[in-house]
């Protein structure tokens, strides 16, 4: 099986790239394009809050990608790559805070030019509550940033891309080190001669941000057996060793010869391994969500495609484990259907192997799902989104507090009139009560 990719040049607003750069399969596009709104809200168990309703004006618009964090007050921290500064006519992102009640607070908005536009992954909070993240474009390069935000709000950009050797369009979040270096990827840029990316313009690379706002690139990704085009947040172990995914590259047998992605581990001088790479069928293919590691050191991720092979074209997506070894091990294969369809976020993992997560699509309603994985592979399906003032499309992934709250955010749906997404809603910030594991 061969799967199609799609390419196009980087010079794209934040919100078509975000569209392009996840390359989805013609039903996810088709998901995307029919969201089936109303109809059977009331019948579903309404186990599910609704915090905030985007309206597209300074609060932001469209959550995306990243995953809310939370502190110990109980506040959530996000980004949204549309809305906020209303100068910046197209819509370039905001940071912003919600409290328990619901409250909506709008820490920062971008002006689209050398502070960055399109903030995009998951925020990192610090000790003194200070926030860091990436924008995928704007910078004195036009290439992405990587900021922080202190508790007053005063923005810094650390370090911004300027789309060569350096990298390009940094869309995962960062991670930390006890030492306060920051680490992440870029999904395009250094150029490697010999790279097929992008028509050439780089694979991407994996990067770390000193504290004095230095980078050094650990990797320049060739897109070939080592992988292209990273897209999420990395992993660390107590040594040092990053972990991550691309969703390109690998087996050159698959996706047309492009590859269909690769699970890796990068050493503290600079040396890759892959620990897997995916066939494309049943296996998965599209690794496009963050990864995370247990003790024993097994990875957790998501395919965006694969598994089931009577799911659409490519397969519905699926759950896998790579051991530290290379074995892969396929949790949970989406079937389309009621047990949702398109997983895109990062995993959240409990005790006894229990796993959470959400899917883009699929559901009872056709707009996607929290779920649950248990330990030999149930698919249980925690809440089914309607797509109408709930919202729907949750492309971020949950979190989970002590008492077995859940918190997430949507994409669509929410104020249906809000016309920054034609009509469709700009999104909500939700919660859904305890459920027993």
């Amino acid at each position: 099986m061969k799967a199609q990719f799609v390419s196009t040049p980087t010079s794209v607003s934040t919100l078509a790239l975000l569209a392009r750069t996840r390359q989805w399969c013609a039903c996810a596009i088709a998901l995307l394009l029919t969201l089936g709104l109303a109809s059977a809200a009331s019948a579903q168990a309404r186990t599910l809050s609704v915090l905030h309703t985007f309206t597209g004006g300074t609060d932001g618009a469209l959550p995306i990608w990243g995953s809310l964090i939370k502190d110990s007050a109980g506040n959530l921290y996000g980004i949204a790559p549309g809305g906020g500064d209303p100068s910046c006519t197209s819509g370039c992102g905001a940071v912003f805070k919600v409290d328990p009640t619901g409250q909506q607070t709008t820490l920062y908005t971008f002006a689209g030019g050398a502070d960055g536009s399109g903030p995009i992954g998951t925020l990192l909070r610090d000790a003194a509550g200070n926030l860091y993240g990436t924008t995928a474009n704007g910078g004195t390069g036009n290439s992405g940033t990587v900021f922080r935000l202190s508790k007053t709000g005063k923005k810094t950009v650390l370090y911004s891309f300027q789309g060569g050797t350096d990298g390009a369009e940094p869309l995962g979040g960062l991670i930390r080190d006890a030492k306060g270096n920051l680490y992440g990827t870029t999904i395009y840029g250094g150029l490697d001669p010999l790279q097929i990316c992008n028509s050439g313009s780089g694979c991407g690379i994996v990067y770390k941000i000193d504290t004095a706002g230095n980078e050094t690139v650990l990797y320049r990704f060739r897109g070939e057996a080592d992988g292209g085009e990273p897209i999420a947040e990395l992993a660390q172990d107590a040594a040092g060793n990053l972990y991550g995914a691309t969703q390109l590259g690998g087996d050159p047998n698959c996706g047309g010869g492009l590859g269909c992605g690769t699970v890796f581990k990068l050493d503290t001088n600079g040396n890759e391994t892959v620990l897997y790479s995916f066939r494309g069928v049943a296996d998965g293919l599209q690794p496009s969500s963050g990864v995370v590691r247990d003790g024993a050191g097994n990875i957790y991720g998501t395919t965006l495609q694969g598994g089931d092979p009577t799911c659409g074209s490519f397969g519905c997506g699926t759950v896998y484990k790579v051991s530290g070894n290379g074995k892969e091990t396929i949790l949970y294969s989406f079937k389309g259907g009621k047990d949702g369809s398109t997983p895109n976020s990062r995993l959240i993992r409990g005790s006894g192997g229990i796993i959470w997560g959400t899917t883009i699509g699929g559901g009872a309603f056709g707009n996607g799902t929290v779920y649950r994985v248990n330990p030999g592979g149930k698919d249980v399906i925690l809440h089914n989104f309607t797509g109408g003032a709930e919202g729907g499309g949750p492309y971020s992934g949950v979190i989970r507090d002590a008492a077995g709250n859940f918190y997430g955010a949507t994409n669509y749906g929410g104020d249906l009139s809000c016309n920054y997404n034609n009509g469709n809603g700009c999104g909500t910030v939700y919660k859904i009560a305890a459920v027993a594991p």
